[in-house]
């Protein structure tokens, strides 16, 4: 893509990259920037920073607790490098953090049981009480 890109773009996308690392590497969960960045090496065919920025990204949404989002980034890197083994490991990682969230499903019923039968004995109670 830089071929088409006159020198005066390709200068402004190049002080673009310099201002956003900077602020990237000062606030390196400001996925914006981020974004911004990837697009500008993007645009200058820089492949191997635009996968790094990606994955700079991921890390960021990871961090932010948004794994959504950064099972997305991920994935948009395998769909080029479907062997990527960073991405391959965050991506496990990713998964196993999810699981880690999840309540087996039985707790869970059991536990919404038990508050259901609170709440009426709760509520007969109460009825008991504004009727007696």
């Amino acid at each position: 893509m830089s071929a088409t890109l006159t020198p005066n773009e390709e200068a402004q996308l190049l002080q673009t990259i310099e201002m956003f690392e900077v602020i990237t590497q000062s606030q390196p969960l400001d996925y914006q920037s981020l974004e911004i960045l990837k697009e500008a090496y993007f645009k200058l065919s820089r492949q191997d920073e635009v996968v790094n920025t990606s994955k700079r990204i991921a890390q960021a949404y990871v961090q932010l607790g948004q794994l959504s989002s950064a099972i997305l980034e991920y994935e948009s890197i395998l769909q080029r490098y479907p062997d990527d083994p960073d991405v391959q490991a965050a991506l496990a990682g990713i998964e196993s953090k999810a699981s880690s969230f999840a309540a087996p499903a039985g707790a869970v019923s059991d536990r919404c049981r038990r508050r259901q039968a609170g709440d009426a004995k709760d509520f007969r109670r109460w009825q008991t009480d504004f009727s007696g």
